[in-house]
């Protein structure tokens, strides 16, 4: 696929999904913004929840300057949030920048064994509900005007370049991936913990 560069691109998966190595294969690490890293930055760790409000509010800072300066930014969360991500959005339509969403179709039982195998595990049920949002997501980033690519993480980490091409006007990054449908048509629970985004919807 070829994506936009520069672009805001928000990535959007379950826990263990292969996000973050998914970005770090194709972007510059001064290009990804990542709500995990910012949690071990103003916090404890990783999976410090009470670190998460700081974490976002920097990550917030971060996704607003890059756009304002016309900039590439990989916003690295569970990007399953709509009202985070029409923030992101306006900011970067603002600035005149292509959306993109990088919708991560990994089977569940693959992101339930990475994430067992983690220091920190999200809860079960938690990935659960993760999971469960990721059924429809496809439809719905569509709906809120999205580019949307979607991926199999265990296949899309290939080398590829990461300096953009010029194919034109726009620049566009070359990224190795297979498109892989999204099953359609179940409904999206509303999920419990929703004051605690950053670990359902971060």
């Amino acid at each position: 696929m070829q994506i936009p560069d520069p672009a805001l691109v928000v990535l959007v998966g379950a826990a263990g999904s292969g996000k973050s190595t998914w970005a770090a294969a194709h972007y510059r690490p001064t290009e990804v913004v990542s709500s995990d890293a910012l949690r071990a930055a103003v916090g404890s760790g990783t999976a410090d929840l009470d670190a998460s409000d700081e974490a976002f509010q920097i990550l917030d800072q971060v996704v607003a300057g890059r756009c304002r300066r016309g900039l590439t930014v990989v916003v690295d969360t569970l990007g399953l949030d709509a009202d985070r991500r029409a923030g992101w959005a306006a900011l970067a339509r603002k600035a005149g920048l292509p959306v993109v969403a990088v919708v991560f179709d990994t089977p569940a039982a693959t992101c339930r064994a990475r994430n067992a195998a983690r220091d920190r595990p999200v809860p079960a049920s938690v990935l659960g509900l993760q999971l469960h949002r990721m059924r429809d997501i496809q439809r719905e980033l569509e709906a809120e005007g999205w580019d949307v690519h979607v991926v199999d993480s265990e296949t899309s980490v290939a080398a590829a370049p990461t300096a953009p091409v010029a194919t034109g006007p726009v620049a566009t990054r070359p990224i190795a991936a297979r498109p892989v449908a999204v099953a359609r048509g179940r409904h999206t629970g509303q999920c419990p913990w929703r004051h605690r985004e950053p670990t359902v919807h971060g």
